[in-house]
C-alpha cells in the first residue's frame, strides 16, 4: 500500500510539472500595428511561452497569468507579474526613466538610475517600492535602433524582482526593430 501511495505521488508530480511546462522556453513576438507615419517602425522581442500578452493602441501588456492581465490586483501575490511594452523616437533611455519616475513622485519611491548597455545599445534601469500599495516596480529603457527606443515596465509583489529581474533583463535584451520596414524620413 505504501509504494502505491509513493507511485501515485510520483506520477501526480510528473504530470503536474508535465503540464505547467517548462519554465525556461521562449516565445517572439512582432508588434506592427504601429504608426509608420509617425516615424515609428515595427518591433520585436522574446518574452516567456507561459506568459499572456495583450496588444493596445501604442503598448502591449503582458503577465503571468491572464486573470490579472485585465484586471490588475492591487496586491500582486509571489509568482505574479504584470507590465507593458511602449515605444519612443524622441527620448533617449536614460531620460524615459527618469521621466516615468517624475510623473509618479509620491507614488513609487525609485532608487537611483543604472545605465548600461543591452546589444550594444545605451539602456537605462530604475526600481522602485508603491508608496501606498507596496509592490515593487521595474523599468527598463533601452535603444532598439532606428532612432526607436523601447520601455519596458513592470509590477510584481514585493521581494520578487530578484525573481523576475533576469527574466525582464533578457525581455529588454531582444528589444529590436524589425528593419524589414523603413518609417517615413529613416530611409
Amino acid at each position: 500500500m505504501k509504494k502505491i501511495r509513493h507511485l501515485l505521488i510520483l506520477f501526480s508530480t510528473l504530470f503536474l510539472l508535465t503540464a505547467c511546462g517548462p519554465k525556461d522556453e521562449w516565445s517572439s513576438y512582432t508588434y506592427e500595428d504601429i504608426p509608420l507615419e509617425a516615424g515609428f517602425l515595427p518591433f520585436s522581442f522574446d518574452y516567456p511561452t507561459n506568459w499572456v500578452l495583450e496588444e493596445g493602441i501604442g503598448r502591449i501588456a503582458f503577465a503571468s497569468e491572464s486573470k490579472i492581465l485585465g484586471n490588475a490586483p492591487k496586491e500582486m501575490k509571489p509568482d505574479q507579474i504584470l507590465g507593458s511594452l511602449t515605444t519612443n523616437i524622441n527620448m533617449p533611455p536614460q531620460e524615459m526613466v527618469e521621466y516615468y519616475e517624475s510623473t509618479h513622485v509620491g507614488v513609487i519611491e525609485f532608487k537611483e538610475t543604472i545605465l548600461l548597455e543591452l546589444n550594444q545599445r545605451p539602456a537605462a534601469y530604475k526600481e522602485g517600492i508603491e508608496v501606498e500599495e507596496g509592490g515593487q516596480i521595474f523599468i527598463v529603457a533601452v535603444d532598439m535602433g532606428q532612432n526607436q527606443r523601447g520601455l519596458l515596465l513592470a509590477k510584481m509583489a514585493v521581494g520578487e524582482l530578484d525573481t523576475w529581474r533576469d527574466t525582464l533583463m533578457k525581455i529588454a535584451e531582444s528589444l529590436h526593430v524589425d528593419v524589414q520596414t523603413e518609417a517615413p524620413g529613416n530611409e
